[in-house]
């Protein structure tokens, strides 16, 4: 299969030879209706505020009931007994956590990651106490030490 290094812009039709650094794919636009695009999406953003971030927040919360459901409701620490969501974070059993979402660049991209590839040796779940608990304490929540 041949592929083509060129797009045809969707408006005017000309012949699109450049690529975009990102995908390595030509663009769908010409330069100057490429501009035009993105003024249009940055006014729609602008007058779209409250239902984008409604969205977000509906996809967030989504995502961590997704994990939540795969890792379990309950805190994982045998001390507590914490099943309130609201109170329920991801935790890395062997640490590490700040790198992977550094190195995923984004906190849903890691938790998508951890969705996708079930993994309990490496994630649990714990209430907030015992995760900042545990990172505090040297990998102990300070449960377990009582």
């Amino acid at each position: 299969m041949v592929t083509q290094n060129f797009k045809y812009c969707h408006w005017c039709k000309i012949k699109v030879e450049e690529i975009n650094s990102r995908t390595g794919q030509p663009y769908s636009h010409c330069a100057k209706h490429r501009a035009e695009k993105t003024n249009i999406r940055k006014k729609w953003d602008s007058n779209n505020r409250k239902s984008i971030a409604a969205k977000a927040r509906r996809y967030n919360k989504n995502l961590r009931s997704k994990f939540f459901n795969m890792y379990g409701h309950k805190c994982a620490c045998s001390g507590c007994s914490e099943a309130n969501i609201k109170f329920m974070t991801i935790d890395h059993i062997q640490g590490g956590g700040i790198e992977h979402r550094k190195e995923s660049g984004s906190n849903n991209k890691m938790i998508r990651e951890a969705i996708a590839k079930y993994r309990p040796d490496l994630y649990q779940s714990l209430c907030w106490n015992c995760n900042c608990g545990h990172s505090a304490n040297g990998g102990i929540c300070p449960h377990l030490e009582e």
